[in-house]
């Protein structure tokens, strides 16, 4: 390079400083290294739960909006709605519910003999599976 005026060898880089285009190389480097790095799975994992959990808050919300618009209309026919004749908390569709007790209770259902399907139609009816049920995930 040559030498300078007090007698010392003349170099790129004098006292450790660099020039402004190498700190920009440097930066850019650093830049491109933070960009190519690799995020870890733990983290990928919260992040996918906490959006799981905040659009199962939000369903929930939802749910809770829906329910008490539901019984704010139930209340408002309720309050519009005339009284029934006879009817109160206790009334049944066939009268009191004295009455409803005093009755016999409904026939049993039918005996399993009388049913027509079979289980070969039922067979018929179900999917046939072939092969394990992980076979189409192997690679």
């Amino acid at each position: 390079m040559g030498k300078s005026i007090f007698g010392g060898k003349l170099t790129r880089l004098t006292a450790g400083y660099k020039s402004h285009s190498e700190l920009e190389m440097e930066r850019e480097k650093k830049r491109q290294e933070l960009e190519n790095r690799p995020v870890p799975l733990e983290w990928q994992v919260e992040r996918y739960e906490r959006g799981l959990e905040r659009r199962h808050e939000e369903y929930l919300k939802g749910l809770e909006a829906q329910a008490a618009e539901a019984r704010r209309l139930k209340n408002a026919t309720a309050a519009t709605r005339p009284p029934a004749a006879g009817g109160g908390v206790n009334s049944a569709p066939g009268g009191s519910v004295l009455e409803c007790l005093s009755r016999p209770p409904p026939p049993p259902p039918l005996p399993s003999s009388t049913v027509t399907t079979t289980t070969t139609q039922r067979s018929a009816e179900l999917p046939q599976l072939v092969g394990t049920p992980l076979s189409g995930l192997k690679r």
